[in-house]
């Protein structure tokens, strides 16, 4: 008897001692996984951004369209059509970020172990600084998942990830009186249901870096098909790209190898430095590869072994802490060598230099 009583006051007060700092909650709380990214799809705060772009072949006078009067295959059926004869003086643009993301429910230990449950959207658009100032689009981007944080210094997070790239009405109504008929439609960037894990460790004073991995899922749908893996059985939700495909489309465009997914790798890294409790400077550097790149964004790639596009962003901050309650606000400029920051420009790169005002 007195065993069993020794043995039951042991177990009550180990775990006693457990539960004495575990915590539970509902949101909103900030989310555990929450790096400093350069990424215009990003759920790290709100930016507003103007960039000039170096090149004179610059982005902002076209769009990819697939011409519905043609077939699959058929010289023209994807090309690029002009919808405004802009000049070197359209090199300025606006692009404006939304985001927001919030833990709606989390657990644990909050010195060695903490669980939550997050959701986070971004809006994403670029609008021409000069002539009718036109809006070349929007991109939506969402996340649900997972995150935990271990031992005060590592992130990790796992969940479902969404893209989908929409161009500007403006644009659509400029490319149609080129095209000279209405059987057609803009190549749009859709992922839906991508799979995303990352991780990130903070640990060292001043210093963070962060890693994500996106890939898709077999049954998820699909845009624009040259970028499609061979085991995605859907296509933008048409009933047309079954697991046999379209056998105009396949034939033309050929099998890929088994290691292409369009994998999605993404590395960010932040210097920071504190001083007078409420002022910040810092640098961050971001690396984004894109398998789909091998594709060279055609139905029929020179070479499918090429290698992964990388983009490269750069930027030097300042940030005023707490401005508001809980709100910081950053000044930075910046410098982006890679895709045009929408979606449904992803055949088309840029080198630009930016100045950006951002809550976060």
């Amino acid at each position: 008897m007195k065993r069993n009583a020794c043995f039951l006051l042991a177990l009550f007060l180990v775990m006693s001692s457990a539960y004495a700092g575990f915590t539970f909650s509902f949101g909103p709380h900030e989310p555990l996984y929450n790096p400093t990214t350069l990424d215009p799809y990003g759920f790290d705060g709100s930016r507003l951004k103007v960039f000039y772009m170096t090149d004179s072949n610059h982005m902002g006078n076209n769009i990819m369209i697939h011409d519905g009067s043609k077939q699959p295959g058929q010289e023209g059926y994807y090309r690029i059509v002009d919808y405004r004869d802009f000049n070197d003086d359209f090199r300025l643009m606006l692009n404006l970020r939304m985001a927001l993301g919030t833990s709606v429910l989390r657990f644990g230990w909050p010195e060695w172990f903490l669980a939550d449950f997050v959701v986070q959207g971004s809006l994403n658009t670029v609008f021409v600084l000069a002539g009718g100032t036109d809006n070349l689009g929007f991109d939506g981007s969402i996340f649900a998942g997972g995150e935990v944080r271990l031992f005060d210094m590592f992130s990790l997070k796992a969940g479902i990830r969404h893209y989908s790239g929409h161009t500007g009405d403006e644009i659509i109504g400029d490319a149609m009186d080129d095209v000279g008929h209405t059987n057609w439609g803009v190549v749009d960037y859709v992922r839906d249901n991508m799979l995303e894990f990352s991780l990130g460790y903070d640990g060292i004073e001043y210093f963070d870096i962060w890693c994500s991995f996106i890939m898709p899922q077999p049954g998820m749908w699909w845009a624009p098909y040259f970028h499609q893996p061979d085991w995605i059985h859907t296509t933008g939700g048409n009933p047309t790209y079954t697991p046999d495909r379209n056998p105009g489309e396949w034939a033309i465009r050929g099998p890929y190898g088994d290691g292409y997914g369009a994998y999605i790798i993404q590395l960010d890294a932040n210097v920071r430095y504190p001083f007078l409790d409420k002022y910040e400077v810092y640098g961050s550097v971001e690396m984004k590869f894109h398998q789909d790149g091998m594709t060279m964004h055609t139905l029929t790639p020179t070479d499918d072994t090429d290698k992964w596009e990388m983009e490269i962003s750069a930027a030097l901050g300042f940030t005023f802490s707490n401005v508001t309650e809980n709100m910081n606000l950053s000044f930075e400029l910046g410098y982006h060598n890679g895709r045009f920051p929408l979606l449904n420009f992803f055949w088309k790169r840029i080198e630009a230099f930016s100045f950006s005002i951002k809550l976060h």
